[in-house]
């Protein structure tokens, strides 16, 4: 155990949770199920650059700040297509 990376069973951890972001990131955009369009596209692509990064690089706090930010633009992205899916149904039925 390392006095700042924690017990080993933490990396291991970490670098499973990054291969899992990886290749459901790469699976977004390439999926045809998949249809979020050049700024969905973008983000997954960030966010499959940073667990990349993530799992072979020695420095994680670079890829963790890099994977949160990916995460969060797609969030608000999700939220922000749902709310206007939602509030565009609402309006069709008027």
């Amino acid at each position: 155990m390392g006095a700042d990376k924690g017990p080993l069973w933490w990396g291991f951890t970490m670098i499973i949770g990054y291969i899992v972001l990886f290749l459901y990131s790469v699976w977004a955009i390439f999926s045809p199920r998949v249809n979020d369009g050049i700024i969905g596209r973008l983000a997954y692509s960030m966010a499959a650059i940073a667990a990349f990064t993530g799992i072979f690089s020695k420095e994680e706090n670079n890829a963790n700040v890099a994977l949160t930010v990916a995460l969060i633009v797609i969030a608000v992205r999700y939220l922000t297509m749902k709310a206007y899916s939602e509030w565009r149904q609402s309006h069709e039925h008027q």
